[in-house]
């Protein structure tokens, strides 16, 4: 799949969760994020335990363009899952012996109802599918090319190991 399928998958993704962002915050997680948005507090749960730093500095910027929390977060996972068509290709492409296999697996990976359907939520799941799958894909490709071992192990460990923070 060349690249301009890739942007056209990508925008479709988008286009296809964006709508449906919900209007208000509908899970306990997903309204301690949004508290985390006007004040960072583990402690407080605001957000709940690990704290997800990552994700909140990321929630704090998108709420700067979008005034309303829950459309903030939302078109964030919304964002986040097209532009994880990219990393995702890309893992697919190493494990799959033709390309247009990777990009069917990509195709269906997005077409997948629970990906789908996590594409909208204002939660971080979408966040951590798009790092989760940049770090598979650097960490790939430093087997064939031995390049992108620190950037892999980075993108893998830097949301980890700021989400562990202690929150007392």
């Amino acid at each position: 799949m060349p690249w301009r399928g890739l942007g056209l998958l990508a925008l479709a993704v988008f286009l296809s969760r964006a709508p449906f962002v919900p209007p208000a915050l509908e899970d306990y997680d997903s309204v301690n994020f949004a508290l985390a948005l006007q004040e960072f507090d583990p402690r407080a749960h605001q957000p709940h335990p690990p704290g997800y730093p990552v994700y909140v500095g990321l929630g704090i910027l998108a709420h700067a363009l979008i005034p309303e929390p829950s459309r903030a977060l939302g078109l964030l996972s919304a964002l986040s899952q097209a532009l994880a068509v990219f990393p995702a290709f890309a893992v697919f492409s190493r494990l799959a012996p033709h390309r247009r296999q990777a990009g069917l697996a990509t195709l269906l990976l997005f077409a997948c109802p629970v990906v789908w359907f996590n594409g909208a939520r204002p939660m971080s799941d979408s966040t951590g599918l798009l790092f989760g799958l940049s770090a598979q894909a650097l960490l790939l490709r430093h087997l064939e090319t031995g390049r992108g071992l620190v950037a892999g192990s980075f993108v893998r460990l830097w949301p980890s190991a700021s989400d562990c923070k202690p929150c007392c």
